[in-house]
């Protein structure tokens, strides 16, 4: 009885090793293919034009910053209305509309 008990948890301990073993396996490719997209995300940005690198910085701190004015002032019912959107001359705005998204933030 002693061996069959012994032997079960030999077998428990050698497939819970086997598992160790495979995530340990899938995070290296993880690792490998994190690495990977790194190399393309820098290499893409190193081929973008300047003026377009700059063009999404601004674009994401106007939206950062819109998106912060409405997690602070939740009550404004004309803030988080995407019809409220609209630029003078009432054409609905685009990301990167720096009039639209001074309209919404004042």
């Amino acid at each position: 009885m002693m061996k069959s008990m012994n032997e079960s948890i030999n077998e428990q301990i050698t497939k819970k090793e086997t598992e160790i073993a495979d995530i340990d396996c899938k995070i290296n490719s993880n690792r490998e293919k994190l690495r990977s997209l790194r190399e393309t995300v820098d290499a893409d940005i190193y081929e973008m034009p300047l003026n377009e690198l700059l063009k999404i910085n601004a674009a994401s701190r106007e939206e950062i910053d819109i998106l912060d004015n409405i997690l602070r002032s939740p009550t404004e019912p004309d803030v988080s209305k995407p019809s409220s959107r609209r630029r003078s001359d009432n054409s609905p705005a685009v990301s990167g509309d720096s009039k639209a998204f001074e309209a919404i933030i004042t």
